[in-house]
């Protein structure tokens, strides 16, 4: 999914936790897409960022193996705070490849060719993100934390600097209305991806719970 139902499913973990998540958090779930920001990215770098190698089904374990190597190398609450955040990113992909995208795969007409499936998809998403984005009353809060928060090179699989474009990409991107589809969504309902956080922040809470695991 996009940036707001990552940000959005990470907003119900902490509401149901009864807890503020930090700004280090927030911006660890968003951070894997900053791959976006590579120069000649290719699909594999995505993958790696992603912790899988084209096997979705590794996802989780890949996730559990992530959290138990980077909250033993790192001290600082704050970068603790981002791994945490960073792995939520990767549970929300998995349980949104399974879920959501599955559906929107389901509904589509036959033989569509792969740029086709691709623009429904992002014109329903986007569409929706916009709608997150203008809906949410802890939004501008978090925005003004975001601009002033630094990133820092993590591990091999992303620079400070790639971090930080993909943040400000984010923060800017609902400033331009020419981005906004401006359609209801037709493959994707948006009832449907509200469901769908609260769902995905029950899953990651229970997977946390599970690998005993402080959430926040």
């Amino acid at each position: 999914p996009l940036p707001m139902v990552h940000i959005g499913t990470v907003m119900r973990i902490h509401e149901i936790i009864h807890r503020q998540p930090s700004i280090m958090f927030i911006l660890g779930s968003i951070s894997p897409d900053a791959i976006h920001m590579r120069e000649d990215a290719k699909k594999e770098d995505k993958w790696f960022t992603h912790l899988h190698c084209g096997d979705k089904d590794a996802m989780i374990p890949n996730t559990k193996e992530f959290l138990d190597k980077y909250l033993k190398l790192y001290r600082d609450w704050d970068r603790i705070e981002f791994v945490k955040g960073y792995a939520t990113h990767i549970i929300t992909d998995f349980y949104w490849l399974s879920t959501v995208y599955k559906t929107f795969k389901e509904r589509l007409p036959k033989d569509l060719s792969k740029a086709d499936i691709s623009k429904k998809y992002y014109t329903d998403t986007d569409q929706i993100d916009f709608n997150i984005y203008r809906s949410r009353e802890w939004r501008p809060a978090i925005w003004r934390q975001l601009r002033e928060t630094q990133a820092f090179d993590f591990g091999n699989l992303l620079t400070g600097e790639e971090i930080d474009k993909w943040k400000l990409r984010t923060l800017t991107f609902f400033e331009d209305s020419s981005k906004e589809p401006k359609i209801t969504p037709i493959y994707i309902s948006e009832k449907e991806v509200e469901s769908f956080m609260d769902d995905a922040a029950n899953y990651i809470i229970q997977l946390f719970n599970t690998w005993d695991i402080e959430l926040s």
